[in-house]
């Protein structure tokens, strides 16, 4: 049987002797992590990408990576990982790997993508003297 309830509210305004609860300060936008962006730039033939919005994706369609901006990450390791998420996602595009399942995440290769986006970067040696 339904049960119908009346309250009273009241805008913290009208009320005394209450104080309002902390507001959170606005979060910034953190520093870039200088090994990430390493990879980042060295990802060559990479999806367009762009930031906004509230989710992660990459558009086989568009070759196009969409990530919500990073001040929005609870750090930026986590905002990295989502978009090596992203870019091991876009392996698969026609234009790179061409792998079948691209968005099929039952076969999406989780050990090959962690061992691609795990390996440390290629150093380039100076030539020999």
């Amino acid at each position: 049987m339904p049960v119908l309830r009346y309250f009273t509210v009241f805008n913290l305004s009208q009320c005394e002797n209450i104080e309002a609860l902390p507001t959170e300060a606005p979060r910034t936008a953190p520093s870039p992590i200088a090994a990430c962006e390493e990879i980042v730039s060295g990802y060559q033939g990479r999806p367009t990408s762009d930031h906004g919005g509230d989710r992660a994706c990459y558009s086989p369609l568009k070759d196009h990576i969409s990530m919500p901006e990073p001040k929005t990450f609870d750090s930026m390791a986590h905002y990295y990982a989502t978009l090596f998420h992203e870019f091991a996602h876009s392996t698969g595009h026609q234009k790179r790997l061409a792998r079948p399942g691209i968005v099929d995440f039952d076969t999406f290769g989780s050990q090959t993508t962690r061992r691609w986006l795990c390996r440390p970067p290629r150093r380039r040696s100076a030539p020999p003297t």
